[in-house]
């Protein structure tokens, strides 16, 4: 049987050992999607939507801290409820775009997230909203 070989950037598909459909969507600067199903047919379509979905491009030298925020938000406001999402809004404007918003985001450092931490601990922030005091959290 001819191998018929897909186009660049519509992904690939392979039958794991455990029997399930594993797509792997990957474009240069994008990090790469895995899609999973039963059957091949079912890993397509799911492809395929995936396809259409914005993704976060993965080198973001030139990229602040708020622009990325700003793109984060917009991925999220489909999947999220309107009130979870304005929760989620409204925390990324007050708390975190005065503090650590025009730092480039390659150059964000723990110790700016830990005095960001630290200076809404101190506003009383902390009590209200729950912050994650772990950096790592900020930088995956």
């Amino acid at each position: 049987m001819r191998h018929i070989r897909r186009d660049k950037g519509m992904g690939c598909i392979r039958l794991r050992k455990d029997g399930r459909w594993e797509g792997r969507l990957s474009a240069d600067g994008y990090d790469p999607v895995y899609v999973y199903g039963k059957t091949k047919r079912e890993v397509q379509n799911r492809l395929f939507a995936e396809q259409s979905k914005p993704r976060l491009v993965r080198d973001q030298e030139s990229l602040i801290v708020r622009e990325w925020l700003d793109r984060w938000l917009e991925l999220v406001k489909s999947s999220r409820r309107f009130k979870t999402y304005d929760l989620y809004k409204a925390i990324v404007t007050n708390h975190i775009n005065p503090h650590i918003g025009n730092f480039k985001l390659d150059r964000l450092s723990k110790t700016q997230i830990y005095d960001m931490l630290d200076a809404l601990k101190k506003g009383g922030v902390g009590d209200a909203v729950p912050l994650h005091r772990d950096p790592d959290f900020f930088l995956s």
